[in-house]
């Protein structure tokens, strides 16, 4: 074809330039796979075959529709006018599959298929508005989101390059949705509208996730090269998911039996990874990956920025005078380590009949000691001291998932998994004085263990074209046991249990639900469903009810209305550390009810509402929500009053706001996140309101991209208000004698404003022109103008010689932190 002139406009995914290629010209396009297509003429082409797909109730023409050939995976789009050819010498037995989104999957053999007038197979939509999307690229390129329920979904190997993420980082996307941040600019410290971190419910393939993060949780422990989809929901969470009042974080790797072998490996300037997709026969598949920290073989500016992240947030720069030793006599070595495994196999025994087998493994180390040698700084008396600190953590997971269909209408999931958390820290502690003769040994040693085994069932049945049914039944037993010893001189001190009794706390979940999505007409969607929790810790039944409705104002303006309730019985209680290794421990426990322990279940109702208008390039969302919390602690939620003990209520106000301008190569979006969070305590100060912890009033952020061939820039800048914390007004002596310190009012004071600049850039490129292997390489840069944020302010109690004094410290954010990746895949 010669002398073809083709309209080609704005900047596009290659599928919809070659739907559009098809649509002006005669040629059409048969994937081979994700490198090479093969290209033919429709009108000299006589070994073909062609069909027309219309919509079975409004009669339209559907556009890009796929169309697969099931003998070698080969796939053709419909154009514009929903035609479809397909080369048929030498397969006219063969089956093909026609897929279009928010319709009901066809099959057909080739010899079904005309060779001169085009077959006209009509497509109905199958109503499940839970998968309906309404947003194909919500945010930016590889997000999108669903109509009803307003979960978002993305492929990590799909995104467009995000400002500061030196590779897709599961966790850290997450955070550039409305209404997710973390004030604590951790990777897994996800405070998702006004929900803590322990709030969240985190799967990988269906796998309870309890330990999320790597290096202090400033990274994710998710491998994204072998990840397939990330499910986001912010609120009005499926009941399928088992009881959180936060978000949900459904991640599934791979589901594909990979045709060919394929491998990828990348280094950063944190980590080493590698990942293999193996074909086992046609019929069985294996991916695997692994990731390793490089801490331990070379010292990087960035890991050395993450160390003083995590370590260099202690008392500084006191004089002896002061009550605080300077740091110039403190010698410190810091040791830090982990890697992350998966494994899946994916035998496919029918394309109705569908297994998988999933496993994880997730390990987290770090060594800490500091050395204290007065013996040049002062001349009497003469010490010396010497701490060590330990702390390791392992999650284990194992799962089986199963998909069985029965034609279009009826299906069934059934799936089952273990995991294993165990998290212990040990604190060695030697001091020795010359003058009073003295030598002192203490041992620290805590430990929290986890145990969660579940299993659960759904069947989804389109008994009406308009409504689709969901009935399951979910199962899973946990089980907590910690402890926390105290040893001096070689005695045991004390011993203290999590739990109580010194016994493992233990907690059935026994759930059963139904829900119908019900198309009410072509303008209004309705989700309502109800879901029973029986919880054996508090031996009681709790009733989730919820409902959804979603109104289709014009082509373009959506709007809908959600309420829910939900129930939690598991949560953690943060456990202080050595003074001089200020990490947090979070322990896992379970809420209970007994004659001894009084710990109420954690009880959220929410209700939100959203607007959302997206037109050709732009896109803009307000989206307004408000939470009422019930059995809120005190432990997390209020650190920095003498006088608050139990357990309070919380309510958070919110708005998100997200606007969107893409313009050829170039996009950008604005979000902007509103929150007024306060608690009240029953026994504090007669229910008197003070703001939450998550209280950030104002948190801004502007997003810029760019595409120029295979080159990507990603910059992006944030500003938020500061958070709010207790300021320490002196120290008193209580009823025992005990110099403690006075708090003013709670949350009364705030940080400094938090604001940081972040960059990236990488480019693509193949190895050689007829190669497949392909290469990418990336820098970013966090905080390009080393703006020094304070992201908390704690306090302490310092004694020295015979004086106690309240000190406060800040946790401070990361400086200028550059990275750099490289990674081959084939």
């Amino acid at each position: 074809m010669k002398n073809k002139r083709i309209k080609i406009s704005g900047r596009l995914l290659l599928q919809d330039i070659l739907q559009k290629i098809q649509s002006q010209t005669s040629l059409f396009f048969e994937k081979i796979n994700d490198r090479y297509y093969i290209i033919r003429d429709k009108t000299q082409n006589k070994n073909q075959v062609c069909g027309i797909l219309i919509d079975g109730e409004t009669g339209i023409p559907l556009e890009g529709a796929s169309i697969k050939k099931m003998s070698n995976g080969s796939v053709v789009t419909t154009d514009d006018r929903g035609y479809f050819y397909l080369h048929s010498k030498n397969s006219q037995q063969d089956t093909v599959n026609i897929r279009f989104l928010g319709y009901n999957t066809q099959k057909y053999l080739i010899n079904e298929l005309s060779e001169k007038q085009c077959k006209k197979i009509y497509l109905y939509q199958n109503n499940q508005q839970l998968e309906e999307v309404l947003i194909q690229e919500y945010v930016t390129q590889g997000f999108s989101k669903e109509k009803l329920s307003g979960a978002v979904i993305f492929d990590p190997n799909k995104l467009s390059l995000l400002p500061r993420l030196i590779e897709p980082d599961i966790l850290k996307s997450v955070q550039f949705l409305p209404g997710v941040e973390s004030t604590t600019e951790k990777a897994s410290e996800l405070f998702i509208r006004g929900s803590n971190s322990d709030q969240n419910l985190i799967l990988w393939d269906g796998i309870k996730v309890y330990n999320s993060g790597h290096f202090f949780n400033l990274l994710s422990a998710f491998n994204p090269y072998v990840t397939e989809s990330v499910k986001v929901s912010r609120g009005f969470s499926p009941l399928q998911y088992d009881s959180r009042i936060g978000g949900i974080i459904d991640i599934s790797s791979k589901s594909s039996i990979p045709k060919d072998f394929g491998i990828g490996i990348g280094s950063n300037l944190t980590h080493a990874d590698v990942y293999a997709e193996v074909p086992l026969g046609k019929k069985v598949g294996l991916v695997v990956s692994g990731r390793r920290s490089i801490t331990d073989i070379v010292d990087t500016p960035t890991t050395e920025n993450y160390n003083k992240r995590v370590f260099n947030n202690r008392f500084s720069g006191f004089s002896i005078e002061e009550a605080f030793i300077p740091d110039d006599i403190i010698i410190e070595d810091n040791s830090i380590g982990y890697q992350d495994y998966t494994a899946k196999i994916i035998p496919d025994f029918s394309s109705t009949n569908k297994l998988s087998i999933s496993g994880f493994y997730h390990e987290n180390h770090s060594d800490n000691n500091f050395y204290l040698d007065s013996g040049d700084f002062l001349s009497s008396p003469f010490f010396e001291f010497t701490e060590q600190n330990t702390l390791n953590n392992q999650n284990f997971g194992f799962g089986i998932n199963w998909v069985k269909e029965w034609g279009t209408d009826l299906s069934m999931t059934a799936s089952s998994y273990y995991t294993d958390v165990n998290q212990q820290y040990t604190d060695f502690f030697q001091e020795f004085s010359i003058d009073e003769g003295l030598e002192l040994t203490s041992r620290t040693k805590l430990k929290n263990d986890l145990q969660d085994f579940g299993a659960s069932t759904r069947l989804n049945w389109q008994f009406h074209k308009k409504h689709q049914l969901a009935i399951g039944y979910h199962f899973s037993r946990v089980r907590i046991q910690g402890n926390l010893a105290n040893i001096v001189n070689d005695f045991i001190v004390d011993i203290e249990s999590f739990v109580e009794n010194n016994q493992k706390g233990k907690n059935t979940t026994q759930a059963a639900y139904i829900e119908d999505i019900f198309k009410i007409n072509k303008k209004i969607s309705l989700n309502i469903g109800v879901k029973g929790n029986y919880f054996s810790t508090i031996d009681d039944f709790y009733i989730e009810p919820r409902i959804g409705i979603t109104f289709s104002l014009a082509n373009n303006i959506n709007a809908n209305i959600l309420a829910e309730r939900k129930h939690q019985v598991i949560d953690q209680v943060v456990v202080p550390l050595s003074s001089l290794f200020l990490v947090d421990f979070n322990t896992w426990r379970l809420r209970s009810q007994s004659d001894l322990d009084q710990q109420p279940i954690i009880i959220s109702d929410q209700i939100s509402t959203n607007f959302t208008w997206n037109q050709k390039n732009w896109l803009i969302e307000l989206e307004g929500y408000y939470k009422k919390g019930e059995g809120i602690d005190d432990i997390s939620n209020a650190i920095g009053d003498n006088d608050i003990s139990g357990f309070g209520t919380s309510s958070t106000f919110g708005v998100d706001v997200l606007i969107k301008r893409k313009i050829n190569h170039y996009s950008t979006w604005l979000t902007y996140s509103y929150i007024d969070q306060e608690f009240r305590f029953d026994n504090f100060k007669q229910r008197k309101p003070f703001p939450g912890f998550l209280d950030i009033t104002h948190n801004l952020s502007w997003i810029h991209s760019y595409l120029l061939g295979n080159l990507e820039f990603s910059l992006g800048w944030n500003i938020r208000t500061g958070r709010p914390y207790t300021p320490v007004e002196g120290t008193i002596v209580d009823e025992e004698g005990v110099t403690v310190l006075l708090f003013g009012d709670v949350n009364s004071k705030r940080l400094e404003p938090y604001h940081r600049l972040d960059f990236s850039t990488s480019y693509r490129f193949n190895l050689a022109k007829d190669s497949k292997w392909r290469g990418r390489i990336a820098l970013s840069i966090i905080n390009a103008y080393n703006r020094e944020n304070i992201l908390d302010r704690r306090s302490s109690l310092v004694n020295r010689n015979d004086d106690s004094k309240g000190l406060d410290f800040d946790v401070t954010s990361l400086g200028f932190t550059p990275n750099i990746s490289f990674r081959i895949d084939f």
